[in-house]
């Protein structure tokens, strides 16, 4: 078993503590009767529960992440983001140091949706852990086979983040990154689009209507050209005399392009890393404006 595997086995062992719920609920009770000549010790017994209870939460989300899916029967909290961290975990062998922090969603009805999109998230970034691991072990076996030596030898450096892009009664758009560092810095994301009232992936047709590709096209294509024409040090394959031998133009989108949902409502079109235009300027990304 290698030592990735070794610290998900233990980290994914954790159990939740089955005091802490009633001892939360028990001091908020007791907080609630105290006597009116109690004010001021009550005033100050309260503060100081408060502060542990605060304390405690923020210890046992990140010592016992299953508990983070159960902070919404405590009073107060109820009102926290659909979209929340997880886990945060870090994960160190000798090829890699893997910084992790895992989003799940939850919803007002504890539907189904979310056992569905928080059972791919994790698939997802487990999937990626294992694809890293194997990845890092051929590099570091490559480095010492030509001629690397073991103290020269530097770490992969992995981040795995989230960012929540939209989130209202209807919406949740969010998506998860990858980054890699070695020799070159190297991106990757992931995507996710949910109607909360059908439970179903948005995708572009919801959003732009059945000619979403001739819609996302003609704005992409007028924003390579105004990006061009203010910024003359910008490369767009098959765009300008000096980029004519790069990649074609860019004609249209994929069926299946990623996209994620602004705050404003709007669709944000993405490109991975070298797709449209040079390495450089790496993740392109077009805010498709509602006609």
């Amino acid at each position: 078993m290698s030592k990735m595997q070794g610290a998900k086995k233990v980290y994914d062992s954790i159990r939740i503590p089955t005091a802490l719920s009633s001892k939360v609920k028990e001091a908020i009770s007791e907080a609630s009767i105290a006597p009116r000549h109690r004010h001021l010790k009550w005033y100050q017994t309260a503060v100081c529960t408060a502060a542990c209870i605060c304390l405690m939460f923020v210890g046992v989300l990140n010592a016992f992440p299953a508990f983070a899916m159960q902070v919404y029967e405590v009073p107060v909290l109820g009102d926290i983001a659909r979209v929340f961290t997880f886990r945060e975990y870090v994960i160190e062998d000798e090829e890699s140091y893997i910084e992790v922090r895992m989003p799940a969603i939850e919803t007002q009805s504890g539907s189904e949706l979310d056992q569905r999109i928080n059972y791919e998230i994790r698939q997802k970034i487990d999937g990626i852990l294992e694809e890293q691991e194997q990845r890092a072990k051929e590099y570091h076996q490559a480095f010492l086979e030509t001629g690397g030596k073991e103290e020269d030898f530097r770490k992969i450096l992995v981040n795995i983040d989230y960012e929540v892009t939209c989130s209202n009664e209807e919406v949740v758009s969010f998506h998860i990154t990858k980054s890699e560092t070695l020799a070159n810095a190297y991106q990757e994301q992931f995507y996710y689009n949910i109607d909360l009232k059908t439970g179903k992936d948005i995708t572009l047709s919801d959003m732009l209507g059945p000619n979403y590709m001739e819609v996302a096209n003609q704005s992409i294509k007028q924003q390579i050209q105004e990006r061009l024409a203010q910024d003359e040090n910008l490369m767009y394959f098959g765009y300008g005399s000096d980029t004519e031998m790069l990649a074609g133009r860019f004609e249209s989108i994929d069926p299946d392009q990623t996209f994620y949902i602004n705050s404003q409502g709007h669709v944000v079109i993405t490109f991975e890393k070298y797709a449209i235009a040079p390495g450089y300027m790496g993740i392109q990304e077009f805010e498709v404006l509602p006609e």
